[in-house]
């Protein structure tokens, strides 16, 4: 999402709450999100004057500023002139630009009353993280050019009866956009980690089966997402040279990622919804179900981003020039999320021997 901007998002914040920020960044970078946070600048930032760097960061070559609202915040000279640069910004657009977050009940100066914010209270830094992803969709910024793809219905039996230049790629971005849209509800539900407890209650060694079954059931959701997006699977679909398209492959090849997407967000569902009684497993659970998290992130922004991008075509491409279709799973699992797993299943093993049934 560049746009003639150089990052995505650049946060402001005092130092004070960096552990939050932190946390929040790393899941927009997992995500593909190009973030202004200043320990990944740090070489960039040595012997620069400060001063109008951080002003022209903040002021024009980011797409949005996250303010990290707190007590400390207003106290923290570098913050403040942060926060001023985005002001300045802010004052002269008439969209969105400044996205204030909520720390404590500190008040930020000269922001208007009827600004949203977000409370950190009630949304951890990876829902925050989700809610900036979602900010960062073509539906948010670039509903102008929504007539593109098509809507409805009637809109892609149009599309196919006329066929104009790159309708393969329209008509492709209609299912993913629309199967996307029809999933939000699960994908609150994932942000929010909701999920109903079913009523039965597992053992240890079910518990231990579930968790082992559904890493198995992991890596056969990404195998079928890879050959689902080769290159031969897609020729077929899109035609090599001088073929034409088939547009029953390319709405079922839509609907295929699509069911990626939701077979992701109902297998982490599934592991948070065991009812499971010892603690150290039931955290394993929750823990291992938060591996899908970076996997839906990046699926998901793959999915606007194509869409963006077939939307805007008209305006930067030539006919007849080729497309590349990216749409990405990205699969690097925290650091911190894989200490956790390894903290929770230590507990259990130092309870009880491993594997279950050898031993006292």
């Amino acid at each position: 999402m560049s746009d003639g901007y150089d990052f995505d998002v650049a946060v402001s914040f005092a130092g004070p709450d960096r552990r939050f920020v932190h946390d929040v960044v790393q899941r927009l970078k997992s995500a593909g999100v190009t973030v202004f946070y200043d320990e990944d600048h740090t070489a960039r930032l040595w012997g620069e004057n400060l001063v109008d760097l951080l002003h022209s960061i903040y002021s024009r070559r980011a797409r949005y500023a996250m303010l990290f609202v707190s007590r400390h915040y207003l106290r923290s000279a570098w913050a403040t002139h942060e926060r001023h640069s985005a002001q300045e910004r802010a004052l002269h657009q008439s969209g969105a630009y400044l996205l204030p977050i909520r720390l404590d009940d500190t008040d930020l100066p000269g922001l208007p009353t009827t600004v949203g914010y977000l409370d950190a209270r009630q949304h951890d830094a990876n829902a925050i993280a989700d809610l900036m992803i979602s900010k960062l969709s073509p539906t948010a910024v670039g509903a102008q050019h929504a007539a593109r793809v098509p809507d409805s219905l009637d809109d892609v039996a149009a599309l196919l009866a006329e066929r104009p230049p790159r309708w393969e790629y329209s008509l492709f971005a209609a299912v993913l956009r629309r199967g996307c849209a029809d999933l939000a509800p699960k994908h609150r539900d994932h942000v929010l980690r909701y999920a109903i407890r079913a009523p039965e209650s597992l053992d240890d060694d079910q518990a231990l089966r579930l968790i082992h079954d559904s890493g198995v059931r992991f890596e056969a959701i990404i195998a079928a997402f890879h050959r689902m997006l080769t290159t031969d699977a897609q020729r077929a679909t899109f035609g090599g040279p001088g073929e034409p398209a088939d547009p029953d492959l390319i709405i079922h090849l839509g609907q295929r990622v699509v069911a990626v997407y939701e077979e992701l967000l109902d297998w982490s569902a599934a592991l948070r919804a065991a009812t499971i009684g010892h603690p150290a497993l039931r955290r394993l659970a929750d823990v291992t179900a938060r591996f899908a998290d970076q996997p839906i992130a990046s699926l998901r922004l793959s999915v606007t981003g194509f869409v963006h991008q077939v939307e805007a075509m008209p305006e930067r491409l030539p006919a007849g020039e080729p497309i590349a279709i990216d749409i990405v799973l990205r699969l690097t699992v925290p650091d911190e999320l894989m200490a956790e797993h390894a903290t929770a299943l230590a507990a259990y093993e130092a309870g009880i021997a491993w594997p279950p049934g050898d031993g006292a």
